[in-house]
């Protein structure tokens, strides 16, 4: 995770993720990531099974970033087994004086 002033960046591997399966959520300063990853090795027709092998495992990761985002300008891309987050940080309310007239 790399904080840029205005938006953070955050790269997340997920080898052997399919870019469907992802879910990300994110709620206020908390960030939650999870998969499911399936993995099957099959014999190819004609050729004798000596061993088949079949795989599942679901990843899920849930952390706080330092400052709330926001979902305006956000974006995930996931490319070659890396999920990489960009989010804008939200801006801070300020306090304004009003005048009394």
């Amino acid at each position: 995770m790399v904080d840029k002033g205005d938006r953070f960046e955050i790269l997340v591997d997920l080898p052997g993720a399919k870019k469907e399966d992802i879910e990300v959520s994110v709620e206020g300063n908390r960030v939650s990531i999870s998969t499911k990853v399936k993995e099957e090795k099959e014999a190819k027709e004609g050729e004798p099974v000596l061993h088949s092998e079949r795989s599942f495992a679901s990843y899920a990761r849930t952390f706080e970033l330092p400052a709330e985002v926001t979902d305006v300008g956000a974006e995930a891309h996931y490319e070659s087994g890396v999920l990489k987050l960009t989010l804008p940080e939200r801006a801070s309310a300020t306090t304004k004086r009003l005048p009394v007239h």
